[in-house]
Protein backbone atom coordinates (compact mmCIF):
# COMPACT_ATOMS: atom_id res chain seq x y z
CA UNK A 1 0.00 0.00 0.00
CA UNK A 2 1.25 3.51 -0.76
CA UNK A 3 -0.07 6.94 0.21
CA UNK A 4 -1.47 9.54 -2.14
CA UNK A 5 -1.83 13.16 -0.97
CA UNK A 6 -3.78 16.07 -2.41
CA UNK A 7 -1.96 19.21 -1.36
CA UNK A 8 -5.03 21.45 -1.32
CA UNK A 9 -6.47 19.44 1.58
CA UNK A 10 -3.33 19.11 3.71
CA UNK A 11 -3.20 20.49 7.22
CA UNK A 12 -0.56 23.19 7.80
CA UNK A 13 2.58 21.95 9.55
CA UNK A 14 2.93 24.99 11.80
CA UNK A 15 -0.30 24.54 13.82
CA UNK A 16 -1.62 21.59 15.80
CA UNK A 17 -4.67 19.75 14.54
CA UNK A 18 -7.22 20.30 17.29
CA UNK A 19 -9.33 17.24 18.13
CA UNK A 20 -12.57 17.13 20.12
CA UNK A 21 -14.38 13.96 21.16
CA UNK A 22 -18.14 14.53 21.03
CA UNK A 23 -18.97 11.36 22.93
CA UNK A 24 -17.46 8.02 23.87
CA UNK A 25 -15.53 6.83 26.90
CA UNK A 26 -12.06 7.89 27.98
CA UNK A 27 -10.59 4.50 26.96
CA UNK A 28 -11.93 5.04 23.42
CA UNK A 29 -10.42 8.52 23.28
CA UNK A 30 -7.07 7.18 24.50
CA UNK A 31 -7.16 4.33 21.97
CA UNK A 32 -7.85 6.70 19.06
CA UNK A 33 -5.21 9.22 20.13
CA UNK A 34 -2.63 6.47 20.62
CA UNK A 35 -3.02 5.58 16.94
CA UNK A 36 -3.34 9.19 15.78
CA UNK A 37 -0.07 10.05 17.55
CA UNK A 38 1.71 7.53 15.32
CA UNK A 39 1.20 10.01 12.45
CA UNK A 40 3.10 12.69 14.36
CA UNK A 41 6.26 10.63 13.84
CA UNK A 42 6.16 10.73 10.04
CA UNK A 43 3.62 13.26 8.77
CA UNK A 44 4.95 16.49 10.33
CA UNK A 45 1.69 17.11 12.19
CA UNK A 46 0.77 17.43 15.86
CA UNK A 47 -2.48 16.93 17.73
CA UNK A 48 -4.09 18.80 20.57
CA UNK A 49 -7.23 17.49 22.32
CA UNK A 50 -9.80 19.94 23.66
CA UNK A 51 -12.87 19.38 25.83
CA UNK A 52 -16.33 19.26 24.28
CA UNK A 53 -17.01 22.72 25.72
CA UNK A 54 -14.24 24.02 23.44
CA UNK A 55 -15.40 22.22 20.29
CA UNK A 56 -15.64 25.55 18.44
CA UNK A 57 -11.81 25.56 18.50
CA UNK A 58 -11.55 22.07 17.01
CA UNK A 59 -10.57 21.04 13.50
CA UNK A 60 -11.71 17.45 13.98
CA UNK A 61 -14.75 16.30 15.95
CA UNK A 62 -14.96 12.57 16.56
CA UNK A 63 -18.11 10.62 17.41
CA UNK A 64 -18.58 6.96 18.21
CA UNK A 65 -22.39 6.96 17.89
CA UNK A 66 -22.92 6.80 14.14
CA UNK A 67 -22.75 3.74 11.92
CA UNK A 68 -19.50 2.74 10.26
CA UNK A 69 -16.19 4.44 9.79
CA UNK A 70 -16.19 7.70 7.87
CA UNK A 71 -14.47 11.04 7.84
CA UNK A 72 -14.30 14.36 6.05
CA UNK A 73 -11.08 14.39 4.02
CA UNK A 74 -8.25 16.64 5.17
CA UNK A 75 -9.12 20.29 5.63
CA UNK A 76 -12.61 19.74 4.17
CA UNK A 77 -13.53 19.28 7.85
CA UNK A 78 -13.43 23.06 8.28
CA UNK A 79 -16.65 23.31 6.24
CA UNK A 80 -18.60 21.02 8.60
CA UNK A 81 -20.78 22.76 11.22
CA UNK A 82 -19.12 22.86 14.64
CA UNK A 83 -21.98 20.91 16.24
CA UNK A 84 -21.49 17.98 13.82
CA UNK A 85 -18.82 15.27 13.78
CA UNK A 86 -16.16 15.28 11.08
CA UNK A 87 -15.23 11.66 11.80
CA UNK A 88 -17.18 8.66 13.05
CA UNK A 89 -15.69 5.49 14.48
CA UNK A 90 -18.18 2.71 15.11
CA UNK A 91 -16.30 1.23 18.02
CA UNK A 92 -16.21 -2.51 18.19
CA UNK A 93 -13.29 -4.89 18.53
CA UNK A 94 -11.33 -3.73 15.48
CA UNK A 95 -7.82 -4.21 14.25
CA UNK A 96 -5.45 -1.29 14.65
CA UNK A 97 -4.91 -1.35 10.89
CA UNK A 98 -8.54 -0.37 10.25
CA UNK A 99 -8.28 2.55 12.66
CA UNK A 100 -4.95 3.68 11.22
CA UNK A 101 -6.48 3.62 7.74
CA UNK A 102 -9.45 5.73 8.87
CA UNK A 103 -7.11 8.22 10.51
CA UNK A 104 -4.89 8.34 7.42
CA UNK A 105 -7.87 9.38 5.30
CA UNK A 106 -8.72 12.02 7.88
CA UNK A 107 -5.38 13.70 7.26
CA UNK A 108 -5.57 13.37 3.48
CA UNK A 109 -3.30 10.38 3.15
CA UNK A 110 -5.41 8.31 0.77
CA UNK A 111 -4.41 4.66 0.67
CA UNK A 112 -3.76 3.19 -2.69
CA UNK A 113 -3.39 -0.55 -3.13
CA UNK A 114 -0.62 -1.38 -5.58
Amino acid sequence: MSLVMKRNRLWPNDKPIVVCFLDGDSWQHEFVMKHAKEWEKCAHITFEVVADADRKLSNIRISFKGEGFWSAVGTDAQYVKKDKPTMNIEFMPIASLVLKNAISHRFEFNSEVT
